[in-house]
């Protein structure tokens, strides 16, 4: 089961609902995550676990995924990030982790987005 998040920045962004991870019929083979484009700062929601899906739509530059601990504020205790999200890669030892902490904008390029989870889908 996915969930429904929302960015938001004080500087006026807003992703509206986003869908990530994935439902019951695909989550072997999806998982719908938060990335930005570094060439034209467009935020965008790519499938982590497609290789074709890791390009920008617009100008095909590599995305960087919101999973990227340069797109994220670092910590400023000994304590570990509590996480907003996590997501398996099937078949992997590996995890999609979303930190419960602040982003970068790709609207005003300061580390003042938030995502809130709104609640889960299938």
């Amino acid at each position: 089961m996915g969930n429904i998040f929302r960015g938001l920045c004080q500087c006026g962004f807003d992703t509206n609902e986003i869908f990530v991870g994935g439902g019951f019929v695909n989550f072997m083979d999806t998982c719908n995550a938060p990335a930005i484009c570094p060439h034209c700062n467009e935020f965008l929601i790519r499938n982590y676990m497609k290789k074709d899906s890791t390009r920008c739509p617009g100008c095909h530059t590599i995305v960087t995924f919101y999973d990227d601990p340069s797109l994220q504020r670092p910590s400023t205790g000994t304590d570990e990030y509590d996480y907003l999200f996590i997501w398996r890669i099937a078949d992997k030892d590996e995890f999609f982790k979303l930190p419960d902490t602040k982003y970068l904008c790709p609207k005003c390029r300061n580390m003042t987005l938030r995502f809130e989870d709104k609640g889960c889908w299938d």
